[in-house]
């Protein structure tokens, strides 16, 4: 509530680092080769100085490979799925990793916005998100094994996104392809830019 002196405004194309979080539980993932093709479609979407890891989360959290280069083979082979859904976990991993001050990180979560296996609560992951030195994107999809009136955990993921100055992504009655609704969210990133000021007064 204080009003601060912003001190520039950069509008710079930085090199970004992408963390892909994606549920692969029984509901959501129905064909592992058609998520195998997706994840490889959108390493593809990024430019060559840029960097990309996968995250999986069902009954477990699985970093499938780390933050590496456009340039090296995608590791998928060895994907599986679960049955039940830890993904406040998953977001909480893949937003605690430190910053570099030359680029900017970019986490995108795509689910069904159902969570019955993890530790964190829904009342949690704003805050937590507000802590992080990332922006994230959660895209929802909308699957038939998952409750439909869940108003407040969809707020929950809602306001997440909106601290780190992301995007939520509601669930769609559309059928969403992950590589076109990845490109859809990378595109909205680059077009954004940064205010810095120093606070005072606080």
């Amino acid at each position: 509530g204080v009003r601060q002196e912003i001190t520039a405004v950069s509008a710079d194309s930085l090199a970004v680092d992408v963390t892909l979080v994606v549920d692969t539980s029984g509901s959501v993932v129905r064909s592992i080769g058609r998520f195998k093709s997706d994840v490889r479609d959108i390493v593809r979407q990024l430019r060559k100085d840029e960097q990309v890891r996968l995250i999986t989360f069902d009954t477990e959290l699985r970093q499938v490979f780390p933050m590496q280069g456009t340039s090296s083979r995608v590791p998928v082979d060895e994907l599986r799925t679960g049955d039940l859904t830890s993904l406040l976990d998953a977001m909480v991993f893949a937003l605690a990793r430190a910053p570099r001050p030359d680029r900017r990180h970019l986490v995108v979560v795509f689910s069904d916005g159902y969570d019955n296996a993890s530790v964190t609560g829904y009342r949690a992951i704003a805050d937590l998100a507000s802590r992080a030195e990332a922006t994230l994107y959660v895209v929802l999809v909308k699957v038939g094994g998952a409750p439909a009136n869940r108003p407040k955990e969809l707020a929950a993921l809602a306001e997440a996104a909106a601290r780190t100055g992301g995007i939520f992504y509601p669930p769609s009655d559309a059928a969403r392809d992950i590589p076109a609704a990845f490109k859809q969210t990378l595109e909205a990133f680059r077009h954004g830019y940064v205010l810095y000021f120093t606070p005072a007064n606080v």
